[in-house]
Formats: structure tokens, C-alpha cells, sequence
């Protein structure tokens, strides 16, 4: 069987006749051959009349042809009804779901579904639920519009994003497209969320006042406080898992235990840990460094000695061994110091040359200490991390308080997430220094996602 139409292709809403091919492929003589054309299922948006015809004979091996319009060709005898074929769009809507994703769980209840539905023809109606309630209908103007039909383009592709807040356990995504011959498409996605249950623990250190070295830093302590203060008020912290180090509480011994004895043995698995680092940082020459440059880097605590680094400061391969030490696959490192040795910045001189220091090996060892690791600095390997009196803060720790405030609320649902804070600071700080001070981010394998903040309400410094 075949159509026969001017063009050799069946259009939309055309109408064609049907050629149906009879051949009689036994040894003998085919008398009173009756054809009977059933309906055609399993062809989506084709409809095919039925009709039936009557040839008087066919020899072996001879052939016959019935058509709607010509019932004679050959020996064919008479036909009933049409043999015709008409032809609808042969699919709906192509509805895209992009977010939230089919395979990975989300970790926060607020997400965006968003997608796009396609259609040849062109959308006239869009409907999303979730769970069985209407988010967004453009046949009522709820929450989410059509492109207007004076666009070609806009007609056949429409775009969406539909706040929603998901409940623990099963939820059920509905998105339902019509296009404009009627047609439905309906698309569905099952999302599980698990609301998380673990704690955050926060460990905020901040120096202005050295015992054994200069320079004296003028906003480090303030900083850690203000830190401190805006995290555990817009996670709601509470005082037993958050931890303030300033001054002379900021030891050495002290800060070990914190980070080395108390978060490893109190921060588990599901918790999120957040530590943030308001000091100078220092260098010294070593052939063995671990980051191939040729130098250690250092943090420095209040007790911490120029001429005896090794003993008295906190070396980053330190650091590094205390990441590993921590079982939580959450770990924000937020850093507000320097190498670069500069007058002015936080870092302390180093009373000798240094060539380019190699900041991503660095950033790259502590990252891979483990599961969900994100670490933010303030600035490039050799740069200034700088103070402003007109700030009150460190520049970069200035920023990320507003960013923690909501400044870096990029879509307004009321969370800042670890990539809302950095686009954010590294944005507003580049533009703050004139270019001099690029602060850095790591975090590969880590959730980018994780809430830093839910600033609802909160002032901005």
C-alpha cells in the first residue's frame, strides 16, 4: 500500500488516496478476489478510512490495484467506502525537564523546576504540578506565560522556571504541554528529597594583636566576630557548635584542638562544618614543599614566632592532615589572608625573595582531603589581601558578609548558596580593588548548592 499525493509526502491536515497492490502469488487462478481494508492501529495522528473492493480473477503471478478514485484500474470490480488517508501532526508537545534532576537527590527543600516545551505547531498551553497541586497554568495567567504568537520561533519553544518547595520523601513533578491542534504531552519525574538532619558546627579565628611578630592587623578580630555573628544567626547555630577564637584566645594549641580534636571527634558525616580564617599569613623556603614551589605556607596563630614557623605557626600541610581528619562531607574553608609579603596586606613579610607561589596545588591538596570539600581565599597567590578603613573590614570578608546578608541572593528564594557567595565576592571584590585582588574558589566535588545562608530579614552591613 501506498499514498499518492502531489508531493510524495503527506502533510499536515491533507487528505490522499490509497493505491492498494493486490498479487495473487499461488500456482492457480485467483477467482472472486474480495480486499477489505481494516484500520491501521499503532500510527499515531493517521486516520484511514476502510473500505473494501472486488476483483474478478488473477492469474498467477498477476497483479491488481485498487484506489479510492479509481475502482476500475485493472480487473478490479467495484469498491465500498474510501480508501483514504488523513493525516494529523504525527506527535505532541517535546517537554524538556532539566531541573530538578532526574539522578541526583537535591539537598535543599526550595528548588526551581525548569525546563522547555517544544512543538512544530506551536504551545498553547503549559500546566505544572507538584504532587498533585497547581504551581503555574498559562491557560489562567498562574504564575507562567506563553510566548506570543506574533514570533515564529517563540510559538514552537517555551520556556520554564516555577519556584517550589519540595516535602521530605516522594514528590511527584507534572509538566502537561498542548499545542495548537490539541495534541498532549505530558511529562513526569519522581524527586525523593531527604531533609537533612545533620548539625553546623563553626569555628571562626580572627588576630590583630601578635605576641612575637608584627604586623598588627586592624579589622582581623572584627571580622571573625562579625563572621561568626551573621552565620550563626542566619542558620540559626547553635552556641555550643559555634566557636569563636580572637586575639589572645587564638593559640596555637588552641586552634588545634578545635579543628584537630573537637570537630573531629563532634562533626559526623551528614554535618556541615564552616571555618573561617581572619589572619596573616607567612612563608618560608622549602626545597620539599609539597606544592612544588619551593615554599610553606603557614597560618598564624597569637603565639606564633618569625624565626620558628615550623614550631610555633600552623603549616597548611597541617591543615591539610586536620581536613582528613574530619568525617563531614560538608567543609566550608573561607580564608581572609595572604602570602604575598606586601605592606598593607594581611601576610607577614617574609624578610627575603620569593618567586610565584603556586596556590592551586595548594588549594587542590586541601580540596582533596575529602567528600564535599570547598575552599574560598581572599585573593591570588602573590596578591594583597587587603584592609579598608572606609570598610571597617578586610575587603574580601566585607563582601562576604553581604553576601551572606542576601546581596548574593541571585534568584530571590530567599538562600545564598557556596556559589551565590563566591560569584558574588569575587565580582564586587575585583571591581572594590581596582583589579589587584582576585579572590580564588576550589570546589570541584562539592555540592556548590550548600546553603551558606538564609538572610531572610537580615541587615546589610
Amino acid at each position: 500500500m501506498q499514498p499518492i499525493g502531489k508531493s510524495g509526502w503527506i502533510q499536515k491536515g491533507e487528505a490522499v488516496d490509497l493505491l492498494v497492490t493486490v498479487r495473487n502469488v499461488g500456482r492457480g487462478l485467483a477467482k472472486n478476489v474480495n480486499v477489505e481494508l481494516l484500520e491501521l492501529g499503532g500510527i499515531r495522528g493517521v486516520v484511514v478510512n476502510t473500505g473494501s473492493g472486488r476483483l474478478q480473477s488473477l492469474a498467477p503471478g498477476e497483479e491488481a490495484q485498487l484506489t479510492s478514485t479509481a475502482p476500475d484500474v485493472q480487473t478490479a470490480a467495484a469498491t465500498t467506502g474510501g480508501g483514504v488517508i488523513t493525516v494529523l501532526q504525527s506527535r505532541g508537545p517535546m517537554i524538556v525537564l532539566s531541573s530538578p534532576a532526574a539522578q541526583k537527590a537535591p539537598t535543599r527543600a526550595k528548588t526551581t523546576i525548569r525546563g522547555v516545551a517544544a512543538d512544530d505547531q506551536g504551545i498553547a498551553r503549559l500546566r505544572i504540578r507538584l504532587n498533585g497541586e497547581e504551581l503555574a497554568d498559562s491557560a489562567g495567567d498562574k504564575g507562567i506565560g506563553v510566548a506570543g504568537r506574533s514570533t515564529p520561533a517563540a510559538e514552537r519553544e517555551v520556556e520554564f522556571a516555577v519556584a517550589a518547595r519540595l516535602t521530605p520523601g516522594v514528590n511527584e513533578i507534572e509538566i502537561t504541554a498542548w499545542d495548537t491542534d490539541g495534541l498532549v504531552e505530558t511529562k513526569s519525574r519522581t524527586v525523593v528529597f531527604e531533609e537533612p538532619t545533620g548539625k553546623v558546627h563553626l569555628v571562626s579565628i580572627g588576630i590583630n594583636a601578635y605576641q612575637h611578630v608584627r604586623p598588627r592587623l586592624k579589622y582581623a578580630a572584627q571580622d571573625a566576630r562579625a563572621v561568626a555573628a551573621c552565620l550563626q544567626k542566619n542558620l540559626k547555630i547553635p552556641d555550643a557548635n559555634v566557636t569563636l577564637l580572637v586575639d589572645e584566645k587564638a593559640t596555637r594549641r588552641s586552634i588545634l584542638r578545635e579543628l584537630g580534636d573537637r570537630l573531629r571527634r563532634e562533626a559526623a558525616r551528614e554535618d556541615t562544618v564552616i571555618i573561617y580564617f581572619s589572619e596573616p599569613g607567612a612563608l618560608e623556603a622549602d626545597s620539599r614543599s609539597p606544592d612544588r614551589d619551593g615554599i610553606e605556607k603557614y597560618l598564624l596563630p597569637v603565639d606564633a614566632e618569625k624565626d620558628a614557623l615550623y614550631s610555633t605557626a600552623i603549616a597548611m600541610d597541617d591543615v591539610r592532615k586536620i581536613f582528613q581528619r574530619i568525617d563531614s562531607e560538608r567543609m566550608i574553608f573561607l580564608v581572609d589572608s595572604c602570602y604575598s609579603g606586601q605592606v598593607g596586606g594581611r601576610s607577614l613579610a617574609p624578610g627575603g625573595q620569593f618567586r610565584s607561589i603556586d596556590q592551586g596545588r595548594l588549594l587542590q591538596r586541601l580540596q582533596q582531603t575529602g567528600k564535599g570539600r570547598v575552599i574560598i581565599t581572599a585573593s591570588a597567590g602573590s596578591e594583597v589581601s587587603q584592609e579598608d578603613p572606609k570598610y571597617g573590614h578586610g575587603v574580601f570578608t566585607y563582601y562576604l558578609l553581604r553576601a551572606l546578608n542576601g546581596a548574593a541572593d541571585a534568584d530571590g528564594n530567599g538562600e545564598v548558596t557556596v556559589f551565590e557567595v563566591f560569584g558574588y565576592v569575587n565580582r564586587e571584590v575585583v571591581k572594590a580593588t581596582g583589579n589587584r585582588q582576585h579572590p580564588k574558589a576550589k570546589m570541584e566535588d562539592a555540592d556548590g548548592a550548600i546553603v551558606l545562608s538564609f538572610p531572610a530579614n537580615a541587615p546589610t552591613p
